[in-house]
Formats: C-alpha cells, structure tokens, sequence
C-alpha cells in the first residue's frame, strides 16, 4: 500500500527509527521524560520527550487507563450502522464492474422528519459477488430460480446516525479493561422510524424500492467507527470541567498530561455519521506539525 511503502521510504533513509511487534501498555512520566512500557516485551523501555498515540479507539482509551493507574472509566462512542437491501427498478440495469469503489454514492439526509436524529448517512453499495452469496444464504437452493436480470438489480444501502443518537453507547472498565455496552431502546425507535421515512423520499428521487422488513441496525461496534473517550474541549468547556475530568486540549495534548497526545478518533466530541478517517488523518497531521518544533 502507499502507506507501507512511505513508512519504508521514511526508514531506508533514516528519517525515523521504527521497532515493530512493540505492543504499548502503558505510559510513564519520569523526570521530564516519558517512559513506555510493553505487554509482550517488559525488559524493553523506551525515553521520549514527547508521545503521540494513535492505537485506534479502544486501545488508546485501555492504554490511558492503565497509565493512570486504571482511575476511572471511560466512555466509548459509535456512529451506528444499519443495513437494507433495495432494488433499482430504473430502465438501465448495466454496471462496469472493473471500476468499482466500495462505495458507489454517498447521500446525506439532513433533515429529520419527526425525531431528532441529526444528519443520516446512506451509502449506496453494489457488488454481484455479496450480492450472490447473500442470496444464497437467504434461500438456499431457491437461490438457483432467481433470474440473472434481476439479481443485477439488487443492492445494499449501508447507512450511518451519529454516536449522540445511537442506540448503543458503552464504557470501558478500569479494573479489567472490558467493555460494558448499553442500550437505549426509545433511540432504537426513532432511527427506525426516520431512516424508513427518509428512504421513502430517496426511492421517489432515485427509482428504487428499498425492502423494509429487511432493515438491520447493527450491533455495537459492527460499524466499526468508534471513539470519543477523551474529547477535544474547547477553551470555554475546560472552564467548566471538574478536576477529574479527562479531555485533550485542542492540541491534541491530554489535560494535566504534558507531552502527551491523543491523534485518533478518541479525541472526537461525538463520532459523526458517514467516514471520518479523512479527518482524523488531517488532525493528526496538525496535532504533529503544531507539537513537533519544540
């Protein structure tokens, strides 16, 4: 990938020092200086003036947990997914496979017809190989009588709420590092009821009929946009935060914590719906550039 292949650019010619199989335990502040340890190698200690950590959303938050000396909880967030399968009944069924993203379109419904759920994301995903084995899954050898011109008509929508309004939210525990999850079952309604509103509109503007007795909202975590342990505040709210309060400031440094920075989706205040790496990717590299000249 382009990415390995930077990262290899960058140690040929000796920008950087990189050690692998390292798994990070936690973090040590020792005379100025910033100690880690390792799970799978204790003897191994590294010294750094400065940390930046982007362990992903639910190894960061464990990482923090056992470096203060597993305090208190804390919080995790997901933007919720759900799923539905839907049927183009438009005249042209033609699709170039050779050019296929995972994703074919992106459409953002920002306003809510009855309950407030913010903006809903709806991805639409075309791909006759899922597509098949998902019905043959679901029918079993009935799948063999469906006809061709119309198995190339079905696709997925696969959509997003933003983690304020999921049905799940969740906790990781201090003493073990598991998760807790919870589950508000009144949320669980009012997506239902937006998202099969909502695409009532979209299959009048796009020709499609989506199959509703089909709609899935996913379990906590299959979205896998997860985050929002420790918070970015900004200058007003870490006004009136309470001193046992975790947060980073807004550059990226944990509160009370000096050196130390959170570049991933732990610092979001709330996950949004729809992708966010493109934007966790441009605020670590500002967090970096802003932290990295002293």
């Amino acid at each position: 990938s382009n990415a390995r292949d930077y990262l290899r650019k960058l140690v040929d010619e000796k920008k950087i020092e990189y050690k692998n199989n390292l798994y990070l335990k936690r973090f040590i502040n020792k005379n100025g200086l910033i100690e880690l340890e390792f799970k799978n190698q204790e003897n191994s200690k590294i010294l750094t003036k400065k940390l930046f950590i982007g362990a992903g959303s639910i190894q960061t938050p464990r990482i923090v947990i056992n470096s203060l000396n597993k305090r208190k909880d804390l919080p995790l967030k997901e933007s919720q997914a759900f799923y539905i399968p839907c049927i183009y009944l438009g005249k042209n069924s033609n699709n170039d496979l050779n050019h296929h993203t995972l994703t074919q379109a992106h459409v953002y419904f920002k306003e809510n017809i009855k309950y407030s759920i913010g903006k809903v994301h709806y991805e639409i995903k075309y791909d006759q190989k899922i597509t098949d084995l998902s019905l043959k899954k679901q029918f079993g050898p009935l799948y063999k009588l469906i006809p061709n011109f119309f198995k190339k008509r079905i696709f997925v929508i696969t959509g997003f709420i933003n983690s304020n309004y999921s049905t799940f939210s969740a906790k990781i525990r201090k003493e073990d590092l598991k998760i807790d999850i919870f589950e508000n079952k009144n949320n669980k309604k009012k997506i239902k009821f937006e998202v099969l509103n909502q695409l009532k509109i979209l299959e009048k503007k796009y020709n499609f009929i989506s199959i509703k007795s089909f709609l899935k909202l996913g379990n906590f975590g299959r979205g896998f946009h997860l985050g929002s342990s420790i918070p970015m505040l900004s200058e007003k709210k870490i006004k009136l935060s309470k001193d046992d309060d975790l947060y980073t400031k807004k550059n990226g440094e944990i509160a009370n914590y000096r050196n130390i920075f959170i570049i991933d989706g732990t610092n979001f205040t709330n996950i949004p719906a729809g992708s966010s790496g493109l934007t966790i990717m441009a605020n670590a590299l500002r967090i970096a550039v802003e932290n990295s000249n002293d």
